[in-house]
């Protein structure tokens, strides 16, 4: 029974140990780009994870060409977090400091707020610089270079994916994972290129 379902069985401590000690782990453009969005720390934990399997790391030819394709747009969206947070920084600031309206704050408050405020907006600001760096140096990408080097696999021909798009349109339509939910992202479209994503 466990031949014909081994799905069903995979829970056997034994066989999980053997898939955690032999499996190739392939990973995804979405893990590789929320690199960017992790702060110092979980990168740091999560490379050292990358680097402790490294021998048994795997990425499609297609998650190398998401990553570096939508990378710059990741690191735009994190600086315009740190804008937008910075803003908001200020602007509660400033509606402490009217003394004529609510919301009242002692004096002694708002300067030891002040103080916070400065050091706060003085941080992100100095992180969004590092951030916004990447764009032309980045030691994330670099660490992922050398991480995944000769882990990538072959690009498809024009008729392989081809191939693959007709066997994806009717795995979506039935609803067939994994992917399926994907077909938002331009399956519907004629171009070549939106169809691939």
């Amino acid at each position: 029974m466990k031949k014909g379902f081994p799905g069903y069985f995979a829970n056997n401590n034994e066989d999980l140990d053997k898939l955690w000690d032999e499996c190739l782990f392939i990973l995804d453009a979405n893990v590789l780009l929320s690199l960017y969005r992790y702060s110092d720390s979980t990168r740091s934990d999560l490379l050292n994870v990358f680097d402790s399997l490294s021998a048994r790391l795997w990425i499609p030819h297609q998650v190398a060409h998401e990553y570096l394709t939508n990378r710059l747009n990741v690191i735009g969206e994190q600086v315009k977090t740190y804008d937008e947070t910075i803003k908001k920084a200020d602007a509660l600031r400033k509606s402490l400091e009217n003394a004529n309206q609510h919301p009242f704050v002692k004096t002694e408050t708002l300067s030891t707020c002040n103080t916070t405020f400065t050091l706060l907006t003085d941080e992100l600001a100095e992180n969004r610089l590092i951030h916004e760096k990447r764009i032309s140096s980045d030691e994330i990408k670099d660490h992922l270079e050398t991480l995944l080097d000769n882990k990538v696999g072959q690009e498809y021909s024009r008729e392989q994916i081809e191939a693959v798009l007709i066997d994806g349109k009717s795995r979506y339509d039935e609803k067939i994972p994994p992917g399926y939910c994907d077909a938002k992202k331009g399956g519907d479209s004629l171009l070549f290129v939106d169809r691939c994503r």
